[in-house]
């Protein structure tokens, strides 16, 4: 994945620092009637002069041999990331900034002190995630969560915590995250948590069209945009065999201040889907120019 800053570097500029987060995936696979050996997400980021790029790797495969599709079959989708790149440009930083991704971290780690100053806004959010089984004979994915939580200690330092979870004892989870603090004299730019009425949707799990208005300063508009998971909660509502499992948008479209779209939610075999009670916390992210 490529994520070009060029334009938006002044003269003289550079990236003082990037991160990348996950925006949505997809994973699937034909199955072959076995269980869950392992899932995952990663987005690796790095910078090349004004660009940022990140590798992007889906996994999911089972204790036969099947592995994730990455080419049409039937009725099963395609394997998929989806991510959102951020970074703060300009030739000098004032003040303190934290932006940037942390690989690795285990379900209920708490990551401490992370200096954020003054600064009155932070985040936290997933940029991946890995679940893996050692036991053949027990992993059945009959649901998946992870999420991030950020907080302040109240001495001018943030706290994440990540959690990553399956009802199955048998797996164990990690997260990646990306860590967002600025300086409050960086105004260029509006997050905004989405509310999304997650519904059924034939065939296809749960969806929800979602619509945000941004609020950019006087002779400003929205110019780039981006989504932004902080956690994912899927209730499987079968005991058959996972195939599919799926947290990503589509449809994304601007009209200045206003973002519009749908996110979808799935997990199951055909004719098994995703629970009802699932959900999931995405935030938009708009820069203004």
């Amino acid at each position: 994945m490529e994520f070009d800053f060029s334009d938006d570097c002044p003269p003289g500029g550079s990236l003082l620092a990037y991160g990348v987060a996950l925006a949505g995936f997809t994973v699937s696979y034909e199955p072959n009637y076995s269980w869950m050996g392992s899932l995952g997400i990663s987005l690796v980021p790095y910078r090349i002069g004004r660009k940022v790029y990140a590798t992007a790797s889906a996994v999911y495969n089972d204790f036969s041999g099947d592995l994730g599709r990455v080419v049409p079959f039937q009725q099963f989708p395609l394997c998929s990331v989806q991510a959102t790149a951020l970074a703060l440009v300009g030739t000098s930083i004032d003040g303190h900034v934290v932006l940037g991704n942390r690989h690795g971290v285990g379900s209920g780690e708490v990551l401490p002190g992370i200096q954020i100053g003054s600064n009155l806004s932070h985040w936290g959010y997933v940029a991946g995630f890995s679940f893996t089984t050692s036991d053949p004979s027990g992993s059945y994915v009959s649901g998946l969560s992870y999420s991030v939580q950020d907080s302040v200690d109240g001495q001018e330092s943030m706290t994440l915590a990540a959690s990553a979870s399956t009802p199955s004892s048998n797996a164990s989870g990690t997260l990646d995250l990306l860590a967002l603090s600025l300086p409050d004299a960086v105004r260029n730019f509006e997050v905004k948590l989405l509310s999304i009425p997650f519904a059924p949707a034939q065939e296809t799990g749960l969806s929800g069209d979602f619509s945000a208005t941004f609020n950019p300063p006087p002779g400003k508009s929205v110019t780039r945009v981006g989504l932004l998971q902080q956690g994912v909660d899927l209730v499987y509502q079968d005991n058959q065999y996972v195939s599919t499992i799926q947290a990503s948008f589509s449809g994304l479209r601007l009209a200045s201040p206003t973002l519009k779209g749908t996110y979808r939610l799935d997990m199951g075999f055909p004719f098994a889907r995703v629970g009802a009670s699932s959900g999931a916390s995405i935030y938009a992210i708009a820069q203004f120019g």
